[in-house]
């Protein structure tokens, strides 16, 4: 795992930059060292959230088709209980196709400047982190959604869960035990203490 992971920070990342440096000034991104409004960072982060949701669904369930599972993405679904730092365990060409460009794409389309691309970058980074954690940290992700996708491997293929419910690939989460905690804890109460188990049952 720390190989993978290594080779995806070390290797995949800085490759990826050589190239997508280049293209956001060709767009026109705007580099320079005025910050704009919270209101105008509000409204690129409202694409940059459509867009990764979109994007990634779609990749992460291509990914999952018969004919590209086994040789790509079966190597993140090594790990049946994730921890953190398989967020970025993932065959480089995954890596890049539902990890990188989703994150990307959205302050190339917007011509965000530079501080809008390292917040959203950080953002993304702690979601994803909590999301193959496994804990409850308050007023952040919630890991269910993530960690029932790689016990079942053929539902919660999304970031949001958006796409899941128009595509009915949650079905089974949102009637398991898994589900019912699915909330997004805001005290450091345990989020199974804050909202109790009343149906459902285990997966």
């Amino acid at each position: 795992m720390l190989w993978q992971t290594g080779f995806n920070i070390l290797v995949v990342g800085p490759s990826i930059s050589l190239l997508y440096v280049p293209l956001v000034e060709w767009r026109g991104n705007a580099i320079d060292a005025d910050i704009p409004t919270f209101a105008t960072f509000m409204q690129h982060l409202y694409v940059y959230v459509l867009v990764e949701e979109v994007m990634f669904f779609y990749a992460h369930w291509a990914l999952h088709h018969k004919s590209l599972y086994g040789w790509i993405h079966k190597k993140h679904h090594e790990w049946k209980q994730p921890i953190g730092m398989v967020a970025i365990y993932a065959h480089p060409i995954e890596h890049l196709l539902s990890n990188v460009i989703p994150v990307l794409t959205g302050p190339f389309l917007m011509k965000s400047p530079a501080i809008f691309y390292f917040i959203w970058t950080f953002i993304v980074l702690q979601n994803t982190i909590v999301s193959h954690s496994g804990y409850h940290f308050p007023m952040l992700g919630n890991p269910e959604f993530h960690d029932y996708h790689h016990l079942k491997f053929n539902e919660n293929f999304g970031l949001l869960g958006v796409l899941d419910y128009v595509h009915g690939t949650n079905k089974k989460y949102l009637n398991s035990v898994q589900g019912k905690f699915r909330h997004r804890t805001l005290f450091l109460q345990p989020v199974r203490i804050s909202y109790p188990l009343t149906r459902g049952k285990q997966e």
